[in-house]
C-alpha cells in the first residue's frame, strides 16, 4: 500500500515537472515568434536594406531606393511602423515607397537625399510634420497627397519645382515657398482647407491651374512682380480671401481665377494686364471697389461674365480715356451690374 502511494506521488511530481517545462517552452516559443514578428528586414535597393524593429522602420546603406509600382509588394507595407528613419548615405526614396502608411507619424530624412518619388508619402493620415533636406530640388507630383494631419513642412532652400497635386488636401496651415522655386504644378495646394498664410517665391512666373483652389481659410495673397500669368481657377472658391495684391508685371488673369472669393472687397488691376478671362471675378459678391489701371483691354480680351454677380453698387475707377468703352464692354460682356458707380 505504501509502495503504491509512493509511486502515485512520484508520477504526480513528474507530471507537474512536465507541465512546468511545457509552459516554459511555450513562453519561449511565443517570445521567439513575437520577436520575429517585430523584427523584419529585407532589401529595398541594390545597396539598401530595411529593418523593422517594433514600430521603427530604418532604411540603411548607400544609393538609390527601388521604385514600387504595387505597394502590396513592399515588405513594410501594412506593418504598424510609426517612425521612419532614413540614414545618411541614402540618395533617393522610391515611387510609392510609403504610400498608405496609415500609422506613420514621424520621419527623419538625411542630407544625402537627392530625390523623392511620386506618391512617396501620399495617404499618410497621421503624418504631422516633415523637414525636407536642402539637398532636394524637386517635390514630385502627389508626394504628400491627402495627408490631412500634415500641418508643417520645412521646404528645402534649393527647391526649384513643386509637382502636380503635391500637397493636395493636406493639413498645411502656413506655407513659405522659397525664392529658388520657379515652377509649380497643377492644383499643387488645392483643397488645403486649413491653409491661412502663404508667401510665394519671388521668382515664380506663373500661378498654375487650381494651385490654391478651395483654400477656404486663406485670407490674403500677394502675387510677386515676377508673375506674368495666373491660370484658371488658381484661387477659385477661397471663400475667406479679403485681400489680393496683383503687382505690375501681370499680363493674363485666367478663367475663374478668383471666382467665389466671397469676402474680397476690392481689387486693383495693374496697367500691364492685357487679358481677363471668363468668370475671373464672378460671384465676388462683396466686391465694392474695382480699380482698373490698364489701358490695354479690348472687347476681345474681356471674358464673358468676368465681373458678374458683384455688389450691385460697386465703384469702378479706370483711365478717363477708357471709361466709355470699358463701361460698355464690362456691362455687355463682362456681366457687370448697370448699377455700378463709375468714377
Amino acid at each position: 500500500m505504501r509502495k503504491n502511494k509512493k509511486h502515485f506521488n512520484a508520477c504526480k511530481y513528474v507530471m507537474c515537472l512536465l507541465a512546468v517545462l511545457f509552459s516554459a517552452v511555450m513562453i519561449l516559443q511565443t517570445s521567439v515568434l513575437t520577436q520575429a514578428a517585430d523584427e523584419k528586414s529585407g532589401k529595398c535597393g541594390d545597396n539598401l536594406t530595411w529593418k523593422l524593429n517594433g514600430t521603427t522602420l530604418t532604411i540603411s546603406g548607400k544609393g538609390e531606393m527601388y521604385d514600387y509600382e504595387n505597394i502590396d509588394n513592399i515588405g513594410w507595407h501594412q506593418t504598424n511602423f510609426t517612425q521612419l528613419i532614413v540614414e545618411e548615405g541614402v540618395t533617393s526614396i522610391g515611387k510609392n515607397a510609403f504610400d498608405c502608411s496609415d500609422k506613420l507619424e514621424k520621419v527623419s530624412l538625411p542630407n544625402s537625399l537627392k530625390t523623392i518619388g511620386w506618391s512617396s508619402f501620399s495617404d499618410c493620415p497621421n503624418l504631422c510634420n516633415i523637414n525636407l533636406p536642402d539637398s532636394l530640388t524637386v517635390i514630385p507630383s502627389y508626394a504628400f497627397y491627402e495627408d490631412p494631419s500634415l500641418k508643417n513642412v520645412q521646404m528645402p532652400k534649393n527647391l526649384k519645382k513643386i509637382g502636380n497635386l503635391a500637397f493636395y488636401d493636406s493639413g498645411l496651415t502656413e506655407l513659405t515657398i522659397p525664392d529658388s522655386v520657379k515652377e509649380m504644378g497643377v492644383a499643387t495646394f488645392m483643397n488645403c482647407y486649413l491653409l491661412k498664410k502663404v508667401k510665394l517665391s519671388k521668382n515664380l512666373t506663373t500661378i498654375t491651374r487650381g494651385a490654391f483652389a478651395n483654400c477656404n481659410s486663406l485670407t490674403s495673397i500677394e502675387l510677386p512682380a515676377s508673375v506674368k500669368e495666373v491660370h484658371g481657377s488658381a484661387f477659385y472658391h477661397c471663400a475667406k480671401m479679403r485681400n489680393i495684391t496683383l503687382n505690375k508685371g501681370l499680363k493674363d488673369i485666367g478663367w475663374k481665377t478668383f471666382q467665389k472669393c466671397y469676402s474680397l472687397r476690392e481689387i486693383t488691376i495693374p496697367d500691364t494686364v492685357t487679358y481677363i478671362s471668363d468668370s475671373a471675378f464672378r460671384d465676388c459678391k462683396r466686391m465694392r471697389k474695382i480699380t482698373i489701371k490698364t489701358k490695354q483691354l479690348t472687347w476681345e480680351n474681356i471674358g464673358f461674365d468676368s465681373f458678374d454677380r458683384l455688389y450691385k453698387r460697386v465703384i469702378v475707377r479706370c483711365p478717363k480715356s477708357k471709361k466709355t468703352n470699358y463701361r460698355k464692354w464690362l456691362e455687355k460682356k463682362g456681366g457687370l451690374t448697370p448699377n455700378a458707380i463709375w468714377r
